[in-house]
């Protein structure tokens, strides 16, 4: 299977561009046939120039561009029906949280959710918009007393729990949530989505600016075995659903060819599906075979 450039691969750093992978052998996600998600280093990478026809298959939850001779591409479901396989699974690799790394990933999410760093001091102020906010603000920093319109809090620029978000962007950092395995990531998951309603069909937006954590979300969620589905509004507001197992009935996928005339790319792995992404949504797709 041959891909168009702006196909995205998730590596252990986060998405990457097809040709971006040509600079070095860099591992790539894999579901093996247990199920189980894992990074291995792929068959080298053959990239070669086309012009003719490539086949679009769209719909609600996948947008791939590839050849006609594609081995076989799902939407990310979790499960599927036995007639419609996608192996489904969750990274079984990566390291467990510890109890402090817990609470260091928590004082970061209340950082990503409602609080901001002052730049004319080493304070951290949290503007609490609801009691549910305010209560998990207090258990990630429990040492504050004040609490008024603002919470404020005393927290070093060089606090452990800045190492999981980007400042002052408030992004999380993508390359340390991929050092995790399935379980902490479901963890995670559960501590940001509690900001919301708490229904089991989750949604989480940002701005365009804040976009990263968007992408934090949907690959949090699909190493732990979520479906998701993703959402772009006119103003470049991106959201993604996390569904809680399975998209059914599946959305009506759409086949067509278009032309192009460009760069693509042939990836494969020894066994199994790798999990790439394009305009957002990812999609599990058999690779096996050498790429040539």
């Amino acid at each position: 299977m041959s891909f168009a450039a702006d196909t995205q691969v998730l590596t252990p750093a986060g998405w990457q561009l097809m040709p971006d992978l040509q600079h070095g052998p860099s591992a790539i996600a894999r579901i093996d046939s247990a199920g189980a998600v894992d990074f291995v280093v792929p068959e080298p990478i053959v990239e070669q120039p086309h012009r003719g026809e490539l086949q679009h298959i769209h719909g609600e939850s996948i947008d791939l561009l590839v050849t006609a001779d594609h081995a076989g591409a799902t939407a990310w479901l979790a499960p599927a029906p036995a007639d419609r396989p996608c192996g489904a699974g969750v990274r079984q690799s990566g390291r467990e949280l510890s109890a402090q790394e817990r609470h260091e990933l928590d004082q970061a999410i209340a950082i990503h959710v409602d609080a901001y760093i002052r730049p004319d001091a080493a304070a951290m102020e949290v503007l609490a918009s609801s009691d549910a906010r305010a209560r998990l603000v207090r258990q990630a920093f429990p040492t504050v007393e004040r609490f008024h319109d603002t919470l404020a809090a005393t927290v070093p620029f060089d606090d452990p729990s800045m190492s999981w978000v980007r400042l002052p962007a408030k992004d999380f950092r993508i390359d340390r949530l991929l050092e995790l395995d399935g379980p902490s990531l479901a963890w995670f998951l559960e501590r940001v989505m509690t900001w919301t309603d708490g229904s089991a069909e989750q949604r989480y937006g940002q701005s365009p600016e804040r976009a990263a954590s968007v992408e934090a979300m949907q690959i949090a969620a699909v190493l732990s075995g979520h479906a998701t589905t993703w959402r772009s509004d006119p103003t470049g507001r991106t959201m993604v659903t996390i569904h809680p197992s399975v998209i059914w009935p599946a959305p009506a996928v759409a086949r067509e060819v278009v032309s192009y005339d460009g760069m693509i790319y042939a990836l494969a792995v020894s066994a199994g599906r790798v999990l790439v992404r394009r305009h957002g949504h990812v999609v599990a797709c058999d690779a096996g075979g050498p790429a040539a």
